[in-house]
């Protein structure tokens, strides 16, 4: 059975009669594509629970039955206004120097009223929506300070940045010269592709949200981006190998690859185990923490090999997150300026090989908090995309 099979499967179980067309509305003049016309936190009683909406279906599948939802059309596209850029600009002026490190909420909501509008409906995208965010500005921003300050803004509005002596809170993604494969450093140091993952290979970190800053492109347009929707997945592989869900569900082993933080004891490999899946009592999906590179490792250092029923299930988990189906993959090369957010737990993302070892974009990770609620309307921005291409049979 080929995977559009499946998709189809997917919308007849759950009907096409629910939300047959969304809310067209302006914010701030600012251009946005939301799941819904969610107009608070949810922590506010008016929320739509993620409950109240099919999981195991996109949001163009219900809004356009006879055609396959792509995985770019499902990403939220955000731009910032020029007022909201005047507003960072204006915090600049009144403050030159800050603590990167030490900005809080209590910094920028006061100044920034226009900006916190606009994450609280980024931050309910992410939570209860595609999981996928890109943000760019109305007008090109050069100045590389005025973007660090913008993006520091939106980390705290959409909860709590995390911060460690290992990586601080704006994270340097440049290639570094090295090669993952023969040195204890993160992929993230390198030219190489990562492959597609989830963020943090150890127990006690999770951030629940990632975002990326793009300061400078690679110059011949690789480094391209990368997503894939880990309940898509979860969904195709329940239904074709529910015994090798079985297995992704069960606690792995992970190296731990921290810069500046030595290399890690036996103990400290073996406490570093947890599922690659987790899915509730229904078996319904969801998260996941995956990085297959850092799961070998961690068995190879433990017990010398990968067990085979592992290495099988990754390999078929592979498979289905990077199928040419367009309504698995998102491929799109982030512009200098732009930010992309993702949901950590829900959506996987990559990163091809390049060449140009100028590019550079600062990474930053972000955990559920509580938010400012401010309420707004949202209207939709789409990409115009060319037809899935088929699938192999490789699943079923």
């Amino acid at each position: 059975m080929v995977v559009k099979k499946l998709f189809q499967k997917i919308r007849n179980k759950h009907g096409l009669e629910k939300r047959q067309q969304a809310e067209q509305v302006s914010i701030h003049d600012a251009t946005v594509l939301s799941s819904s016309s969610v107009s608070s936190f949810e922590e506010n009683d008016d929320f739509v629970p993620p409950s109240a909406v099919s999981t195991s279906i996109s949001k163009n599948d219900l809004l356009e039955p006879n055609r396959e939802a792509s995985c770019d059309e499902n990403i939220l596209h955000v731009t910032i206004t020029l007022p909201m850029v005047q507003e960072i600009q204006q915090w600049q002026r009144t403050q030159p120097h800050i603590n990167e490190d030490k900005i809080t909420i209590q910094h920028v909501l006061p100044v920034m009223k226009q900006l916190a509008n606009l994450c609280k409906q980024v931050r309910n995208e992410l939570y209860h929506g595609s999981g996928m965010v890109r943000m760019s500005c109305e007008q090109e921003v050069k100045d590389d300070s005025t973007l660090r300050r913008l993006y520091l803004a939106v980390g705290v509005l959409l909860g709590q940045p995390l911060s460690n002596n290992a990586y601080g809170r704006l994270y340097t993604v440049q290639d570094k010269g090295g090669n993952y494969r023969h040195q204890a450093i993160p992929i993230s140091q390198t030219k190489q592709a990562t492959g597609l993952h989830t963020d943090s290979s150890s127990h006690n970190v999770l951030p629940d949200l990632v975002g990326l800053l793009c300061l400078r492109p690679d110059a011949r347009g690789e480094g391209q981006s990368r997503l894939s929707s880990a309940q898509r997945a979860h969904e195709l592989m329940k239904r074709c190998h529910p015994e090798l869900v079985r297995v992704l569900e069960q606690d792995h082993y992970r190296d731990i690859v921290t810069p500046g933080s030595g290399e890690p004891t036996r103990q400290e490999r073996l406490q570093n185990s947890f599922p690659i899946f987790t899915s509730d009592a229904n078996g319904n999906f969801q998260s996941i923490r995956y990085m297959r590179y850092w799961i070998e490792q961690g068995y190879k250092k433990l017990q010398g090999r990968v067990p085979s029923q592992l290495l099988q299930a990754m390999t078929v988990l592979d498979q289905v997150l990077n199928s040419d189906d367009q309504a698995m993959v998102a491929t799109f090369t982030l512009q200098q300026g732009e930010q992309l957010w993702v949901n950590n737990q829900t959506i996987l993302h990559d990163r091809t090989a390049y060449q140009d070892s100028r590019r550079l974009l600062l990474r930053q990770w972000v955990s559920r908090a509580t938010s400012p609620t401010t309420k707004t309307n949202t209207s939709r921005k789409r990409t115009n995309l060319k037809p899935s291409s088929p699938a192999n049979d490789i699943w079923c």
